[in-house]
């Protein structure tokens, strides 16, 4: 248990659940687990996996490790794709939603500075904080793209008047 604690995975996963069960309602954590776990945890398990264990790019050197992978990092990606969807379905600006989409790129390329510094992450193929914020950047670009295109189907549905 002690691991748990000294794990510099583990503080960033409860600081993104914590925020997530502060802004998120539990209704709407239950709407975007699928996404969440499809946009999330799935690409993140996928990337750490590749770049560890099969290709050996990087290392990570946390106490919480599951076939060299740190399990705590991975499951961090649920809340903040939920708090990423959610953001985007109550902002209704283009300016906002972009500006989102920013904001979490910036934060993967500030998590992986912070890794990076502390040591937990450590790289042989060099990916620098560019090109970290490029991938994230475009990934959730293309993210915010679909949840837009599900909104505009779903309030075109839901544009018709009422039978009563």
């Amino acid at each position: 248990m002690d691991a748990v604690f000294r794990s510099y995975s583990f503080g960033i996963a409860a600081f993104c659940f914590l925020l997530a069960f502060l802004f998120v309602p539990f209704r709407e954590l239950k709407r975007w687990t699928p996404f969440a776990l499809v946009a999330g945890v799935l690409p993140a398990l996928a990337l750490f996996f590749i770049g560890g264990p099969l290709l050996a790019w990087w290392r990570f050197h946390d106490p919480v490790l599951l076939f060299g992978l740190p399990v705590m990092l991975v499951l961090a990606w649920y809340p903040v794709e939920v708090l990423f969807a959610h953001g985007l379905d109550i902002l209704a600006l283009t300016r906002r939603r972009a500006a989102l989409v920013f904001l979490v790129a910036f934060v993967s390329m500030q998590t992986y500075v912070y890794l990076r510094a502390h040591g937990v992450w450590e790289e042989k193929v060099p990916f620098r904080e560019s090109r970290v914020f490029l991938f994230a950047f475009i990934l959730h670009g293309l993210f915010a793209f679909y949840l837009g295109r599900r909104r505009e189907k779903k309030e075109a549905r839901s544009a018709l008047p009422p039978l009563i």
